[in-house]
């Protein structure tokens, strides 16, 4: 790349990709590899068996205005492997892992070329742990290092940590990339709404909990992020949030006493929630809900956007389009 990723987001605004497992699916769907659209599955070993469609899907967010791409590794660990059946023993599991890494990484990598930075993805992991390694934290960091080791030996670019409800999990995986390479890691956590109106607040959450995870405050997350090492600081995903309430999480991020002002923010909405709208109670389209919220956010002082599940390539574009508008108005690079 013609800058280094850093250097890059510190001279404008950056825009990332958006849902890659949804577009796995609707892919798979019309190409006859699978007989419905069935989001459950997953698609890790896609990166092996159809790395035509998963790069597919890098090309079209690329073609739509993205210069941060994500591997498609969210689910990747060996314990998710192992859970899934893919492996007998948490040995063998490992081992498969970092096939599913390497090929993900691969395939992004070959997708990007210079045109844009890969981003290694590690999601959240604990929750696939067996019951009995779920407080063994050097197990946890082993796994982190294995996954980013692999992704940045694969030509990764930097690392994002992602979906995170624990600040102690986040901050294993923020240390464990920071140990493997001295690169950008960007940190992010998955936040719920509690309350209405002025009384609402934002702790983390996951709406796949298997195991207890207290909800941790925006300051709790963006403290521990920091604390480890991260060098891009924000909001993954959300629990049946709107707009306003991205807005509202990013301004808490933004503000946060623990954020150095030289840290940068990345929020990345949801573009689907099950029972509520994007756009509130607007009526607006998603894409228009995207693009319209740009300027908003970067008003904020937000310096990278994109999007979680259920964004598409076209919604990814119409938040393009409006970033440059942004940028010419205000006249940034």
């Amino acid at each position: 790349m013609r800058y280094d990723l850093l250097e890059r987001i510190g001279r404008g605004p950056i825009l990332c990709d958006g849902a890659m497992k949804t577009q796995l699916v609707e892919r798979a769907f019309h190409r006859g590899l699978i007989p419905e659209r069935e989001v459950s599955f997953s698609t890790g070993f896609w990166n092996m068996e159809h790395p035509d469609v998963v790069e597919a899907v890098h090309r079209a967010y690329l073609e739509a205005g993205s210069e941060l791409i994500l591997t498609n590794t969210f689910k990747a660990s060996s314990f998710h492997v192992l859970k899934l059946g893919f492996a007998n023993t948490l040995e063998d599991a490992a081992r498969e892992s970092i096939r599913w890494v390497e090929s993900a990484t691969q395939v992004a990598r070959k997708a990007c070329g210079d045109r844009a930075w890969v981003l290694g993805d590690i999601g959240h992991i604990v929750t696939h742990m067996p019951a009995d390694l779920r407080g063994d934290e050097r197990a946890l960091r082993e796994e982190c290092v294995r996954q980013a080791r692999s992704m940045y030996g694969a030509g990764a670019d930097a690392i994002i940590v992602e979906y995170m409800a624990d600040p102690r999990e986040l901050a294993v995986a923020v240390e464990a990339a920071k140990e493997v390479a001295d690169k950008p890691v960007i940190a992010t956590a998955v936040f719920a709404g509690h309350g209405s109106g002025a009384d609402r607040t934002y702790r983390t959450h996951r709406a796949d909990q298997t195991i207890e995870v207290s909800g941790a405050s925006i300051d709790e997350i963006v403290k521990a992020a920091v604390d480890a090492g991260a060098d891009v600081v924000g909001a993954h995903c959300g629990v049946l949030l709107d707009m306003e309430d991205y807005l509202a999480i990013a301004k808490q991020i933004l503000t946060s006493p623990h954020r150095p002002a030289h840290t940068p923010v990345i929020v990345q909405p949801n573009g689907s929630e099950k029972n509520k709208a994007l756009g509130g109670d607007t009526g607006k389209a998603r894409p228009q809900a995207l693009a319209e919220s740009v300027t908003r956010f970067l008003d904020l002082g937000v310096r990278i956007l994109g999007g979680c599940c259920g964004t598409t390539p076209t919604d990814v574009r119409a938040m393009s389009e409006e970033m440059r508008r942004h940028c010419q108005s205000r006249n940034v690079p």
